[in-house]
């Protein structure tokens, strides 16, 4: 019995992702990776979720990026409708429990990211101050931080 079918492995859902600087796989002669598994040549995928992180080839964050802002727009949505119902201190526990994780989960390694993608999430940041302080669009956000 082959190996990967002793455990298992589907070569159709297998995939592969080449990872490099954008220099180094610039610069190699070979800009695909030829891998075989069991005589089935994986397929390659241009991006993956790995511990959920989205991940491209040149390991930028922009498709995560684009992918947090979709989600915390979402949970946006939810703090909005409950805004008219809760305290400011329910708000800030809602904040706390549905879009600040999303917001902390691996943020160290956003050093890689553009300045345009960290200024939109900013703006989100901002947004959620507005609706937990019920605070208008020109008001100072630096103010709204302090006073949370």
């Amino acid at each position: 019995m082959a190996h990967s079918q002793q455990y298992g492995i589907n070569t159709t859902k297998t995939k592969k992702l080449l990872i490099g600087t954008v220099q180094k796989l610039r610069h190699s002669d070979k800009d695909e990776l030829d891998l075989y598994l069991n005589g089935t040549k994986l397929g390659e995928i241009k991006n993956e979720k790995l511990l959920g992180i989205k991940l491209d080839k040149h390991l930028k964050l922009a498709k995560h990026i684009e992918y947090l802002i979709r989600k915390l727009n979402s949970r946006i949505c939810l703090l909005k409708r409950a805004k008219e119902h809760l305290t400011i201190h329910c708000r800030k526990l809602l904040y706390n429990a549905i879009i600040k994780p999303i917001l902390e989960y691996c943020c160290t390694v956003w050093g890689n990211c553009s300045k345009e993608q960290l200024i939109r999430l900013l703006k989100i940041q901002k947004r959620c101050a507005r609706l937990i302080l019920n605070a208008n669009f020109r008001d100072n956000s630096v103010k709204l931080f302090t006073e949370l």
